[in-house]
């Protein structure tokens, strides 16, 4: 491992990412660490960094304040003539708190500060699900055997819904059994719910959540051409409640959008004069509409280019001939949400979109999702041969180990397998060597 330590943080060569450390004296002498690891630029470790120190100096005054808070306790209790161990002792006393208690109160304030519309309403069933299992443990008594409880009875016992019918009936979910990335969602709001609890010091330390390794046996299958043009041409059937759904499939196809960052994008993120195509910009939309009463931002905190294939670019510019351009107008206009999604102008903000219904009426349902555009996008770009690297930076993914993970199978080396084990038969004398190689070699293809 290559360290330059500098400033709080050094490169790891190796690992090819940037360790930031950072640490603070409490108000008790006690010592405030952090340490993070973050891939990119020094720019972006020296921004990490920063970050972390502003979160150490809020623990000191939080330590500060409850500090303060007790020596004013027990000076209160001094001039009253009141014993604070008999209060401590009487509070101690006190009903214990439950994690059932702790999800719907602090949490859900939590949530509702910390996340969108959209991961509220998701979160909401992860918060029914860990209340089924552990719902009356008391947050100090949840250990890596309860944790490993709600894991054992997802799996054995499945999806079930939290919803009634008008016949006060549960509904029916959309499958029998949950797969490991669902319950490692459900089992990733139990860690951070746990990991609130311990910063504001409600349990010691938060148990080890351990999740599902990813199960990579369920290949990605993304839509065929035929399937894509099939479903655009039944979306034309919905102009009149979904009047630009056509081109918002095909853009999401072009593109790799997630659903959020293409119903959120403005002509302000559209260039047309970046590189030889244009370009969108998935960034901070600042002056943008506000979603859940906040700013919209990527998912990640990332920002990103995408280059603009010359069919997105003519999709983008008659989109631009129909509707506003104003620089925070919207490009796909979708009413507030709606018609696309049909999630405002529901009940609680819940319902499904119109898109399930263009893909029954070109009869691919359970073959396609919105996601599975964003799929479409990430194999054909493989297909054509642009370096997984890149693609991953075009999809926005977090590290591109989730991008080989994903599609891995569809690279070009993947494709070129059968060529290689075509020449595991030949002598190997007779298979040229690779520059590499030839270096490795200490040079015997030019002595030869």
């Amino acid at each position: 491992m290559t360290r330059r330590k500098q400033k709080g943080y050094y490169r790891d060569e190796r690992a090819g990412s940037w360790v930031v450390q950072a640490s603070r004296k409490g108000p008790a002498g006690q010592q405030l660490r952090r340490c993070q690891r973050v891939r990119g630029s020094e720019a972006e470790a020296r921004a990490l960094r920063q970050r972390m120190l502003a979160d150490l100096e809020a623990e000191v005054q939080r330590l500060v304040a409850e500090q303060q808070r007790q020596v004013q306790q027990e000076q209160a209790a001094a001039v009253l003539g009141l014993d604070m161990a008999k209060l401590k002792k009487q509070r101690g006393s006190e009903p214990r708190l439950t994690l059932r208690r702790f999800l719907t109160e602090r949490w859900a304030a939590h949530a509702a500060i910390t996340q969108n519309e959209t991961t509220r309403r998701t979160t909401r069933s992860h918060v029914a699900y860990l209340t089924l299992f552990l719902g009356d443990r008391p947050l100090d008594e949840i250990d890596a055997a309860a944790v490993a409880k709600v894991r054992e009875g997802l799996l054995r016992e499945g999806p079930r819904s939290f919803t009634f019918n008008k016949a006060g009936e549960p509904r029916k979910t959309r499958s029998t059994t949950f797969t490991p990335t669902a319950v490692n969602r459900i089992l990733g709001t139990l860690a951070a719910a746990l990991n609130l609890a311990e910063r504001e010091g409600l349990i010691d330390r938060a148990p080890r959540v351990d999740l599902l390794p990813r199960d990579q046996s369920e290949a990605i299958v993304p839509p065929s051409d035929e399937q894509l043009r099939t479903l655009i041409l039944a979306a034309e059937d919905f102009r009149a409640i979904a009047p630009f759904m056509p081109e918002a499939i095909e853009l999401a196809a072009e593109t790799g959008m997630r659903a959020g960052e293409e119903f959120n994008l403005t002509w302000r993120s559209v260039d047309f004069a970046m590189g030889e195509t244009g370009a969108i910009r998935i960034e901070k939309q600042a002056r943008a509409k506000l979603v859940g009463g906040q700013p919209w931002r990527p998912k990640y905190k990332k920002a990103r280019v995408i280059p603009l294939t010359p069919r997105a670019r003519e999709i983008l510019r008659t989109l631009r001939q129909r509707v506003p351009a104003e620089p925070d107008a919207p490009v796909i206009p979708s009413r507030g949400g709606a018609p696309y999604n049909r999630l405002e102008a529901a009940p609680d903000k819940s319902g499904r979109g119109y898109f399930t219904d263009v893909v029954e009426a070109a009869g691919l349902t359970s073959h396609v999702r919105w996601h599975d555009l964003r799929h479409y996008y990430a194999v054909r770009a493989l297909l054509r041969g642009v370096p997984m690297a890149v693609v991953s930076t075009w999809l926005g993914h977090a590290d591109v180990t989730l991008t080989v993970g994903t599609y891995g199978r569809w690279a070009s080396e993947a494709r070129e397998q059968w060529q290689w084990a075509k020449k595991m038969s030949d002598p190997a004398a007779a298979i040229p060597l690779r520059p590499a190689l030839v270096a490795l070699d200490g040079g015997a293809d030019e002595r030869r």
